[in-house]
């Protein structure tokens, strides 16, 4: 599976939405403003918080939300993937692509080698 951000096309919050919600736990629309309009989607994967801030032609990730803001990535895309030979077990990954580039994995499943580093 796979979600793109692209110029013009404002439903993709809609899209990336529901792609979040077949891999991640709690997905939803935080930090919303007065008009109850958010750009920050929250979700949890393997217990661990994230927040992506929706644009129609990028997005970023903060891990652990943007208030903590131990790591934050820009990206173009995510998909899901195995990563062999990184993952030994093959576990599923959500990877985070930057114009075709790929820029960081979050594990699905606990036990990847990926798991550990995070």
């Amino acid at each position: 599976m796979r979600w793109e951000t692209k110029q013009g096309d404002y439903n993709s919050c809609d899209r990336l939405e529901e792609f979040m919600r077949k891999y991640a736990d709690g997905v939803e629309w935080v930090r919303k403003d007065e008009h109850d309009y958010s750009r920050m989607l929250g979700f949890k994967i393997l217990d661990r918080y994230y927040e992506i801030c929706w644009y129609n032609n990028l997005c970023n990730l903060f891990v652990g939300g943007i208030k903590d803001r131990p790591l934050q990535a820009t990206f173009t895309a995510i998909y899901t993937d195995t990563c062999f030979p990184i993952c030994s077990n093959g576990n599923d990954n959500l990877t985070f692509e930057y114009k075709g580039n790929p820029i960081l994995r979050i594990p699905l499943k606990a036990g990847s080698l990926s798991g550990k580093e995070l």
